[in-house]
Order: structure tokens, then C-alpha cells, then sequence
């Protein structure tokens, strides 16, 4: 057949037998016609007009989709404008469907913020919309990845909160340490003796360092752009900690991290949250379980 397409579910073969059955129809229909009409000028009538209300039937069925509206003896068919009808309902509920999800997207996106603009929503109201979002857009019969995508912006906003709660042991660590050096800089201030001016410069050259290790590579792998590989990028940043910070933090931080890996799992695939009264304790949330 032509295109190949030889197989019984496909559309070109169930319309080219749709059309096989309509001229069996349409020339069975014909030949009683010319039955009926020869019988009713010969000797049998009633034969003749049984034939000619077989011939109407069968003409009828052949031609009925070629029909846009068909009246008469309490028979209606309609079928060529319900089918279209019916191709363009699912058209524009498909559009409907791509329209509601990026207006979704978009309105998620602009709730979450950035990191340069922060949300002017607070957890609790994040969680409603999230939560309403994705419960909307199921009524319409929008896909699952479509819901997950409009909802990636959120789950990035929830994801950069609890590493900011996570780390918080690891980041006393390197300010405490900043601290310290500063403050043994500043002691080595008060003598002038060749040595401790050399001190002096060594310790303000580690404090630089930390700066810079905290407020550069920290922030710009970490808080600057939305992403969801925060908590490997975590552990890659703490691994390269400078010497001067006390590591011991590090165990308490990667005993957290396993602690979660269940939610953060659930958090990533499902986009949303598996226990908010876990989150509202750990990171001080209020949000309505």
C-alpha cells in the first residue's frame, strides 16, 4: 500500500478500507436500484419497491459522511462536523494545555526570585503556590515533566535554603577562622621588629585568601545561579577547604547530607516536599503541613 503502511491499526489503512467499504456500498446500492425500478415497471411491485428501500439504504450508508446535516423519517447524522469539531477541540486544548504551563513557569519563576532578587514570599507562601501550581495544571491533564519543569524554579529556591542551613557549620568555620588570623595580624602589629612584619604579611595574605575562598568561590558556585547540583558542588567546595580552617565541621555537615538524602531525592524527582513538618524544623520554616 502506498507509504508502506500495511498494518491494521494504521490511519491510511483504515481509511482506505472506509473507502472499499463505501463503493461496495454505493454499487451494491446501484444495482438494486436498477432492480427495483425494472421490477416495479414489470409484474412485481412489491418486490420492486423492497429492492428500491434497500438501494435508498445502502446509497444512504455509502454517502452519509458526505452529509454535513442529514434530516428526515427520525433519522439525523451529523458526522463530518462532529469529527472536525472534534480534531480542533483537541487542538486547542493542547494549545491551552502549552499556554497554562508556561504561564505556570512563569509565574513560579517570578515568585522563586534569584539570587540578585530575592522572593518577596516568604517559605509558607512558596509552598502554597507551589502545592496550588501543580494541582492546577494536573486538572488540565498537563504531562508530569511539564509540571516538574514549571516547578524546577521553586525546588531550586527550596534546595539553595536548606544548603544555606546545612553549611552553616562549615561557614562558622571559615569566619571563625578569618577572625582568628585577623586578629593574630593585628597583634603582630604592635612590634616592628623584621620577623613579626613578615608574620604580619603571611597572616594578612591567608586572611585574603579565605575572603576570597568565601566570598568568591563560595558565592559564585553556590548562591550566584540557580542550580540543581548544589549539594555535590557542596562537598567539591568543602573538600578544597584551605588548611587554616578547622575541618571538624565537615563530618557534621556529610552526616546531614545523608540524614536527607531521602527528602532531597524526593524533593528533585517529585518536586515537592515528602515531610513539611521535617522542613519547618530544620530550617525554621512555617509552613502548613
Amino acid at each position: 500500500m502506498p507509504g508502506g503502511e500495511n498494518d491494521w491499526g494504521s490511519e491510511g489503512w483504515r481509511r482506505n478500507m472506509h473507502e472499499l467499504v463505501n463503493v461496495a456500498l454505493l454499487a451494491a446500492g446501484l444495482v438494486l436500484l436498477c432492480r427495483g425500478v425494472w421490477l416495479c415497471f414489470g409484474t412485481d411491485v412489491a418486490l420492486g419497491l423492497s429492492c428500491l428501500g434497500a438501494a435508498l439504504v445502502l446509497l444512504l450508508a455509502a454517502t452519509i459522511d458526505r452529509f454535513e446535516t442529514l434530516k428526515g423519517l427520525g433519522l439525523e447524522a451529523k458526522t463530518r462536523e462532529v469529527t472536525q469539531r472534534i480534531k480542533q477541540a483537541d487542538e486547542l486544548f493542547k494549545k491551552l494545555q502549552d499556554l497554562a504551563a508556561h504561564v505556570y513557569a512563569g509565574i513560579v519563576k517570578q515568585a522563586a526570585g534569584d539570587r540578585y532578587w530575592q522572593s518577596a514570599f516568604d517559605e509558607a507562601e512558596l509552598n502554597q503556590l507551589a502545592n496550588e501550581t501543580r494541582a492546577r495544571m494536573r486538572q488540565l491533564d498537563i504531562s508530569e515533566d511539564l509540571i516538574r519543569r514549571a516547578l524546577t524554579p521553586w525546588t531550586h529556591e527550596v534546595l539553595w535554603r536548606w544548603v544555606c542551613v546545612a553549611a552553616k557549620p562549615w561557614f562558622d568555620a571559615i569566619d571563625q577562622a578569618i577572625t582568628s588570623l585577623q586578629s593574630q595580624a593585628d597583634s603582630a602589629n604592635l612590634t616592628n621588629s623584621s620577623e613579626d612584619g613578615a608574620r604580619r604579611l603571611e597572616l594578612r595574605a591567608k586572611v585574603s585568601e579565605l575572603q576570597k575562598f568565601r566570598g568568591e568561590e563560595i558565592n559564585s558556585k553556590l548562591f550566584r545561579h540557580p542550580r540543581t547540583d548544589l549539594i555535590p558542588e557542596l562537598v567539591r567546595l568543602m573538600d578544597r577547604t584551605p588548611a587554616e580552617v578547622d575541618r571538624s565541621c565537615h563530618a557534621v555537615v556529610q552526616q546531614t547530607i545523608e540524614d536527607w538524602r531521602d527528602e532531597i531525592a524526593h524533593l528533585m524527582e517529585q518536586r515537592e516536599l515528602k515531610s513539611v513538618s521535617r522542613w519547618n524544623s530544620f530550617i525554621g520554616w512555617k509552613v502548613a503541613t
